[in-house]
């Protein structure tokens, strides 16, 4: 058995398409158990940022991202056009309240889709409403909660929780077995190939290590990530 922590955060587009790439390659395997860790890039009251609109980020993506998410069979737009990049903390919310029942990976599911395919604020209760119906959630009573903000503390202690986990320096965060996933591409095979080798490692005994650390990102990747921004190989603070 396998247990599997997705950290993650819904406007972050190699987070989307690592989630594609995990569901695909898990298909049809029962030996895993995956948790869903919702993880802000921007929090309030950092400033929201723009990367419709961002050049460089664009052409990063066309030229590695945007393939792998094609060769999946994803229909998404990178970056979306919602200016500014929506905060996060009204959608981790909404997953609170759709893991109490049951609906957290459809939930997920849908407000990935509702930015990087419909091109909608997900900031807005309304958006997240939608996408709380179509994971098959009482809209209504959905957004009551999300307005009384009742998971509000629970998302700052899923978050506390996450740190403890491991310190997260940039997202998605993925651990197999307690051993963070270094990930080059993502695709597939490349994440049929991080299963195969927790298979090796679970059958010839290899002790796995809990990531506690982070290596320190490159000097551009810390420029980036105090903008909020997503760079090579996934999205930094």
């Amino acid at each position: 058995m396998h247990k599997i922590v997705v950290i993650s955060d819904y406007v972050c587009p190699y987070c989307y398409v690592a989630e594609e790439a995990l569901k695909q390659a898990a298909e049809g395997r029962e030996d895993m158990v995956t948790e869903f860790h919702p993880y802000e890039l921007t929090r309030k009251p950092a400033p929201q940022v723009d990367t419709y609109h961002d050049n460089v980020r664009r052409e990063k993506w066309a030229g590695g991202l945007v393939p792998d998410a094609e060769s999946l069979g994803m229909d998404v737009h990178f970056p979306p056009c919602v200016v500014p990049r929506p905060y996060t903390h009204l959608a981790a919310e909404g997953f609170l309240y759709a893991r109490e029942r049951g609906k957290g990976d459809a939930y997920n599911e849908a407000v990935f889709a509702a930015y990087f395919t419909e091109e909608q604020d997900i900031g807005k209760i309304e958006v997240l409403k939608k996408a709380a119906g179509k994971a098959g959630l009482d809209g209504e009573e959905f957004a009551a909660a999300l307005d009384s903000g009742i998971y509000a503390k629970a998302v700052e202690q899923e978050r506390h929780e996450t740190e403890g986990i491991t310190k997260v320096s940039g997202l998605p965060t993925i651990l197999i077995d307690g051993r963070k996933a270094e990930i080059e591409r993502y695709t597939l095979d490349a994440f049929k190939a991080l299963l195969e080798e927790a298979d090796r490692r679970q059958t010839e005994g290899v002790a796995d290590d809990v990531c506690c650390e982070s290596s320190e990102p490159a000097q551009e990747e810390e420029e980036e990530m105090h903008e909020g921004g997503c760079g090579d190989g996934g999205c930094f603070f």
